[in-house]
Parts: structure tokens; sequence; C-alpha cells
């Protein structure tokens, strides 16, 4: 958060988050965030969520939902990734002996 006048960063004094109604404990970083860990596997998609911001003798509170986390991309599975990339290794592998026999056919017939 900033300040709307002169844009600095504020000091934030205390932080409080509630999920769906339950307390998670917030810990200040030496950067001036704040983290709120998260079991693995924790499914927050769709849940309320609300922040209390202590900052310059005033208390804000902020809430809304929380969002779906980034899925990373699909893991790839060990088969069908595999066999793509043992496919195209064959391929240039086809391509390459194919341009060596036809570079030696036309070697040859220039030499004959």
């Amino acid at each position: 958060m900033r300040r709307a006048t002169d844009k600095t960063p504020l000091v934030v004094n205390d932080l409080a988050v509630t999920i769906d109604g339950r307390s998670e404990p917030a810990t200040a970083r030496a950067d001036g965030s704040w983290f709120v860990p998260r079991p693995a596997g924790a499914r927050d998609a769709g849940k309320t969520v609300e922040v209390t911001v202590g900052h310059d003798g005033i208390r804000e509170v902020l809430s809304g939902r929380l969002g779906a986390a980034a899925a990373p991309g699909p893991a790839p599975s060990g088969s069908s990734s595999v066999m793509s990339s043992s496919r195209k290794q064959l391929l240039w592998w086809i391509l390459n002996i194919a341009i060596v026999l036809i570079a030696a056919i036309a070697i040859s017939r220039r030499m004959s």
C-alpha cells in the first residue's frame, strides 16, 4: 500500500488476516511485506478473505474473495513426453542420414 499524496510506502504496524472467518498468522518480512502461510494442498479459491491493516493510527479493513491459484502447466506424462522427444530425435537422424546419402550420390555422379 502507498500513500495517495506522495506515493511513499505505508509503514504497517499491525496486520490481521482471516480466511472464511478463521484467523491466519501473518508474519512481517524484512522488506516490509507480509506473509501468510498456507498448507500445501489448501484449496482457498472462492473463500472470503479479510485483511485488517493498522497504519498511522488508522485501521483499514479490506475484504474480497480469493481467486484460483495460478496452476502450473500440466506435468508432462512420462510416456507421451518421451515419445514425442524420441520421435523428434529419430526424425532428425533420418533427415541427417538422407542428406548425407543424397550428397554422397551427387558427389559420386560428378566423379564418374
